[in-house]
């Protein structure tokens, strides 16, 4: 009797796996109905307890566990959800931190005379990041790039312009593109913040977009500078900048010079485009009447099924499931699938059908408590469906 249930059980689970990964044939598992709500209604239902059964029986869970008891604070869940972030983007890519400082220095590409201008405060930080050399599929993004000052004087008696408010001003971060002397340049504009002339204090600019181009192509790199439009930035504020010359070492003393901060990540060139098109024409709607092959999504809300609880994030499972009919030619997944299709087509009695099937899936990653009340994450691999198609 107890074999005999472990074969049920173990039938049951696989069964499982199947159901939740799209992998039966369109004749076992039926296509979402237009005609009949109730049961499509419970179609979902069935789906989502067989996802709760799969979930707990991997945790070792025979039912659902409770933290109800468990106190964390706002500020220790938001860390954790912020820790949760972090280890899904380092799981999908290696993250890089590049701090540079600031050196009173020139672009090599351009001379002194050239370079020294009034009216504004310009920077050069030299930019080492560069795309992978050794594989032509991978580029380095980045995805962010802030530029910290820190002003240590302001001198609001100087304000010329009548129509200034509250002796606040806007200074504008530009990226010089060329300089063919000290008063014939291009620039563009990166970001622009208000400055409070009544106080110092630290401020940041964005200039993402120049630092990529600058990764591209490492001779664009023709500095930034700061401005305002009304006058000489130089008779309003003062950041900290070095005093002469420096070197690494000694620039690195000072915290407060001027500080460029870069997190860039390697990734597949044409990975992007492909996840975008396979969302578009690989995801259908329920109710829409598609009868051939296709990918169709089911969302879980985790604080509806009461898992809020001990699943600190992600807030829900946000998969897929496969459907449909292979009628030959329709999302082939491969040749032997295609010749499948052509023999059923040609005798259908004898010949099966290719079935509607998952071909590319991605993990999904559950920070929760485990039975001692700690977090810890935890990684299921192939459980979000991304591609469908007949095979």
């Amino acid at each position: 009797m107890k074999k005999a249930h472990a074969i049920l059980k173990s039938t049951k689970l696989v069964l499982i796996v199947f159901i939740m990964l799209g992998t039966l044939c369109a004749s076992t598992l039926e296509m979402p109905t237009t005609d009949n709500t109730t049961d499509d209604h419970h179609e979902v239902l069935e789906k989502i307890e067989i996802f709760k059964m799969d979930i707990l029986n991997r945790l070792g869970y025979t039912r659902t566990p409770s933290f109800a008891n468990v106190t964390i604070s706002i500020e220790e869940k938001r860390r954790l959800i912020q820790e949760y972030k972090k280890y899904i983007s380092d799981r999908e890519g290696k993250q890089i931190a590049k701090p540079t400082k600031y050196y009173r220095d020139h672009p090599p590409n351009v001379n002194t005379d050239a370079w020294s201008i009034k009216n504004t405060i310009r920077m050069y930080f030299p930019i080492t990041l560069g795309h992978p050399e050794n594989d032509f599929n991978k580029e380095l993004k980045i995805s962010s790039a802030k530029l910290r000052v820190n002003i240590i004087k302001t001198f609001p008696d100087n304000l010329v312009d009548e129509f200034t408010v509250d002796q606040i001003i806007r200074v504008n971060l530009y990226q010089v593109l060329s300089i063919h002397n000290a008063t014939k340049y291009k620039r563009t504009l990166l970001d622009s913040k208000l400055i409070d002339l009544t106080r110092p204090w630290s401020e940041s600019f964005e200039l993402q977009k120049a630092v990529q181009s600058w990764t591209n192509d490492h001779t664009a790199n023709m500095g930034i500078e700061l401005a305002v439009d009304s006058q000489d930035i130089n008779d309003l504020i003062q950041i900290e900048m070095p005093d002469h010359m420096k070197t690494e070492l000694n620039a690195s003393i000072s915290g407060a010079l001027p500080t460029l901060v870069v997190y860039a990540q390697e990734r597949e060139i044409l990975k992007r485009v492909k996840r975008g098109s396979s969302k578009r024409g690989d995801k259908c709607k329920r109710k829409a009447g598609e009868t051939k092959c296709c990918r169709y999504s089911i969302n879980i809300n985790f604080a509806e099924i009461g898992w809020d609880d001990w699943i600190i994030a992600p807030s829900g499972y946000k998969g897929f499931y496969c459907a449909g009919e292979c009628p030959y030619g329709h999302k082939m997944a491969n040749n032997f699938a295609g010749i499948k299709a052509l023999l059923h087509l040609k005798n259908p009695a004898k010949v099966p059908s290719p079935c509607c099937v998952a071909t590319k899936l991605k993990p999904l990653t559950i920070l929760h408590y485990d039975h001692e009340g700690k977090y810890r994450f935890t990684e299921y691999e192939d459980m979000i469906v991304t591609q469908c198609k007949c095979g």
